[in-house]
């Protein structure tokens, strides 16, 4: 079983999962078209956030940062949130703790 995660663990990922909820809400949505840098920039302070909490998980991988010139369509975006919350998800399920502590900012 894998040890509970430190303080600093906790607090980080409790900074990671409200951008990835807000992240998430936006992707759910009937967004089309193609994605601005000012939400591929926001993407990837998010994905780097989790690169950091998700960093002692050997078998997560790194999450890679989107492309800043290249053309992204709404679809991309949500893929890539997938990604995240999928990751997140099993970080809370890996430490039920987390849910006891504070309650996950994630949608279930």
């Amino acid at each position: 079983m894998a040890t509970s995660p430190s303080q600093r663990t906790i607090r980080a990922y409790r900074r990671l999962a409200k951008p990835l909820a807000a992240l998430m809400k936006v992707t759910r949505g009937k967004a089309t078209g193609p994605v601005g840098p000012a939400t591929v920039a926001r993407c990837n302070a998010v994905i780097a956030a989790a690169n950091a909490v998700f960093s002692r998980e050997r078998d997560f991988g790194r999450l890679p940062s989107l492309p800043a010139q290249a053309p992204l369509s709404a679809i991309d975006l949500a893929l890539v949130v997938d990604e995240l919350a999928i990751a997140a998800l099993r970080f809370e399920e890996r430490y039920p703790e987390l849910d006891s502590r504070a309650p996950s900012a994630l949608p279930r």
